[in-house]
């Protein structure tokens, strides 16, 4: 898991993933091959091969939750107490231990506990496969030293294989249980407490995976408690009408935000560097075509003459996101050509791109008057409080207009 982590703590501090709403590839990949060896030492893929295939399904949606906590844990250490950029040695270092607590501590836990419940799981198939021979369980106590206690009353306890008593209390439902089950026909004697609140489940580890063909439910702490507080419902189109919402059912095994997720972490992204005079721009494999060749040159125009160094970032096809970040100002940048020359052009740039960026960097490439381009944009931002500065680009004429500047009374864009 250490190159995982290590690729993850290099890609979070470039800014390549967005750590509120997206799951970093490393992690996700190094998670979810953890989980599924899980799945190839316990269940024998010949004979229950379509079984094995749904676990390993589910463990991408379980792994990308889980990953997305990951790094944002990781990339919260980012900044200083200044809110500055630490350099990229602290920040590796302060994130050590948060990552040896994910994964020596949590992780190994929950491999283990993965383990355990995929192969209870695998012969849970079989005791329905011998009900006529065995119609019963017998819980077989913990062979741990150290015993769960919630679960004492329950050893020895008989039940038929398809009683209610097995939906609510199984081996294996509390973290490092060590229980067990063995097939009899022996009378039953279920527990008067087994109807109490007794020895109830950890949460996430409420359900059967034999029957729901998932290790962990979607209750557990690395799940949201509803979709409203869903940190992938932005990769839903049109947000708004999903209607994202407490009272919504939450089902995210079957999100399609966390498939949207899913597919994106587990595209490999590659970055190519474009030949500059000075600074650096590199591009994403995902970037897409349009827009491609102007970002480029935007970007290039701002490294060779300011040395700024910049990554054109992944394109998404359901969310907006920014054109690039700029590693130099530490900032994201969303990038607009103005080709039209008209204020209502310039306007729409800026309120499309707000939604992108924070920072907007405008190349005029037409003859709109100073006048009409510096009361444009002065409406826009006043309207757009998200709006930090808009970067002006016209032929020799490159300038950054902080918030503060474009909203005085004196602001007025001069080519001369």
């Amino acid at each position: 898991m250490d190159r995982y982590v290590k690729k993850a703590i290099r890609s979070l501090y470039r800014k390549h993933v967005d750590p509120k709403r997206e799951a970093d590839p490393a992690l996700f990949d190094g998670i979810l091959q953890n989980f599924n060896k899980a799945v190839d030492v316990s269940v024998n893929s010949k004979k229950h091969g379509g079984f094995a295939h749904e676990l390993r399904t589910n463990n991408e949606v379980y792994s990308a939750f889980r990953s997305h906590r990951m790094g944002r844990d990781m990339a919260a250490k980012m900044l200083d107490e200044d809110g500055k950029l630490k350099s990229f040695t602290k920040f590796r270092e302060d994130v050590k231990p948060i990552a040896d607590h994910h994964v020596k501590q949590w992780l190994e836990t929950e491999y283990n506990t993965a383990v355990r419940r995929a192969h209870l799981a695998e012969k849970w198939k079989t005791y329905e496969d011998d009900l006529d021979i065995f119609p019963n369980l017998r819980w077989i106590e913990s062979w741990a030293v150290q015993k769960d206690k919630e679960h004492f009353d329950f050893r020895n306890t008989i039940a038929p294989v398809n009683d209610p008593f097995w939906d609510a209390h199984r081996p294996g439902d509390r973290w490092g249980c060590k229980c067990g089950l063995e097939q009899t026909d022996e009378e039953t004697n279920i527990p008067v407490s087994a109807g109490g609140k007794g020895g109830d489940p950890s949460p996430g580890l409420e359900e059967n995976p034999a029957k729901t063909k998932r290790l962990f439910s979607d209750k557990g702490p690395f799940f949201p408690s509803s979709c409203a507080s869903c940190p992938f419902a932005s990769m839903l189109q049109a947000a708004k009408e999903t209607d994202l919402t407490a009272a919504r059912k939450k089902d995210c095994y079957n999100c399609p935000a966390a498939k949207q997720v899913i597919e994106k972490a587990k595209r490999p992204e590659t970055w190519n560097t474009i030949e500059t005079k000075a600074g650096r721009v590199r591009v994403s494999s995902l970037h897409g075509k349009n827009e491609m060749q102007e970002n480029v040159e935007i970007a290039s125009h701002l490294a060779n003459k300011h040395k700024h160094e910049i990554d054109l970032l992944a394109k998404s096809d359901e969310n907006k996101n920014a054109d690039a970040y700029n590693h130099t100002l530490q900032c994201k940048q969303e990038f607009k050509r103005n080709v039209a020359g008209t204020a209502n052009s310039i306007d729409t740039a800026i309120r499309y791109g707000k939604d992108q960026a924070d920072d907007i960097v405008l190349d005029i490439r037409s003859d709109i008057p100073e006048g009409a381009l510096s009361n444009a944009i002065k409406k826009r931002v006043k309207r757009s409080s998200n709006v930090k500065s808009i970067w002006i680009i016209k032929g020799e004429f490159d300038r950054l207009y902080t918030r503060e500047e474009i909203l005085s009374e004196d602001f007025k864009i001069q080519w001369d």
